[in-house]
């Protein structure tokens, strides 16, 4: 079915949305709205300046947020300091430079402007850093570690994605980097998955966009350093995460392997990616050895072991039965709609906002005439593209 074509104050409302649906923990549906946005208004500094802050928001991907203020400058038809998408497009620019050419471009950019912004003279402490003999991919390791201590995950991991492709670094201080935004990246992941789990939402393995993005560091860090047991096991946990049950027992083995004793957090995922294969007796064993292991862990085990008693009830537990899981799944999915419909309307509080919804809808059905008309069918799936389209399931 063709879509239709927005207008200027569609774009702003559905600019809106795209930050809205992203705090949700609904990311392929925000990136399909900036899809329909370039499709709309191509080369249109707003929609690149608001797809750049998605990015390394909600993504943690600071060079192609880089890419995007860069665009947003270049396609500005107005670029005096009183246009505000300039001057923020401009300020991320210099923030989010991918090199110490970039870095020097843009704020000489700046200075031509004469800005007197408060929020510039940060750079001037860089400036100052790099004529003291500070390498710039220094700089914006600093910023990595910066960020990390203050729990700002997207921009953590967004620095460390600059810091990695800046500069030569040792292969200690790229380990660290990776690790950082590996991280980063699972707390982005923890974040959404919280937030469409109050609302009973599933979240599909191919949603999870910054989980997949942090397996790659994950990877990465691997060929780093191939015996650290822990990045194994983490490997093991998000593997499992994402249904692929396998090679969940296979990261997990070798994390076994690398540490046999006093470490059985890796036995743990092994025996989750058994039971999701219904090999309930295999799981059995390992949360069995778990418990032996971290009796003799004492304090220690002590967490792992009231886990691990926990799942061996579960092991032990009868199927449920289909009326218990329909009632389960029924609660479950009135409890989305209910608490998807409430964020909706929270949307429209103001009298005025609903009334301009309701303008645009009918500004649309008028343009199709009085008669009925199968443009009808397309101006309610104008309607639709403000709300939520994802299943609850």
């Amino acid at each position: 079915m063709e879509k239709y074509q927005k207008d200027k104050e569609d774009k702003l409302n559905t600019i809106n949305r795209v930050f809205f649906d992203a705090e949700q923990g609904l990311l392929t549906l925000a990136l399909e709205r900036l899809k329909d946005l370039h499709r709309d208004f191509p080369k249109d500094a707003q929609v690149d300046y608001a797809e750049g802050l998605f990015r390394k928001d909600f993504l943690g991907q600071g060079s192609k947020a880089q890419e995007l203020f860069l665009k947003a400058l270049s396609h500005s038809t107005d670029r005096r300091k009183t246009n505000e998408n300039y001057l923020f497009s401009l300020f991320n620019s210099i923030k989010y430079a991918r090199n110490i050419k970039e870095f020097n471009l843009q704020i000489n950019i700046a200075r031509s402007l004469g800005l007197d912004d408060p929020d510039f003279n940060y750079f001037n402490e860089i400036e100052e850093s790099l004529k003291q003999g500070l390498e710039y991919a220094d700089i914006l390791s600093q910023a990595v570690a910066q960020y990390e201590k203050n729990a700002k995950y997207g921009e953590c991991a967004s620095f460390a994605d600059l810091a990695i492709n800046c500069g030569n670094h040792s292969r200690d201080d790229l380990l660290i980097l990776r690790k950082s935004r590996m991280n980063a990246l699972r707390d982005l992941d923890r974040a959404a998955g919280a937030s469409r789990e109050v609302r009973g939402e599933d979240f599909p393995p191919k949603e999870r966009l910054t989980l997949l993005e942090a397996l790659k560091e994950l990877e990465e860090s691997i060929l780093l350093d191939p015996y650290d047991h822990m990045l194994w096991n983490f490997k093991s946990a998000w593997l499992y995460i994402i249904e692929n049950y396998d090679e969940g027992i296979n990261a997990a083995n070798v994390s076994i392997n690398l540490c046999p004793d006093g470490y059985v957090k890796p036995r743990i995922n092994k025996s989750s990616c058994l039971k999701k294969l219904g090999k309930i007796e295999e799981a059995r064993i390992e949360i069995e050895i778990v418990l032996t292991e971290a009796e003799k862990m004492g304090y220690e085990g002590k967490a792992d072991k009231e886990l691990a008693a926990n799942i061996l009830v579960g092991l032990s537990a009868p199927p449920l039965s289909d009326h218990t899981s329909l009632t389960y799944i029924a609660d479950r999915v009135t409890n989305a709609f209910r608490l998807t419909s409430q964020k909706e309307m929270d949307q429209w509080k103001n009298s005025s906002e609903t009334k301009d919804l309701l303008k645009g809808l009918k500004k649309r059905v008028l343009n199709i005439g009085e008669l009925w008309d199968i443009q009808y069918i397309k101006a309610m799936e104008v309607m639709l593209t403000f709300f939520a389209l994802n299943p609850a399931l």
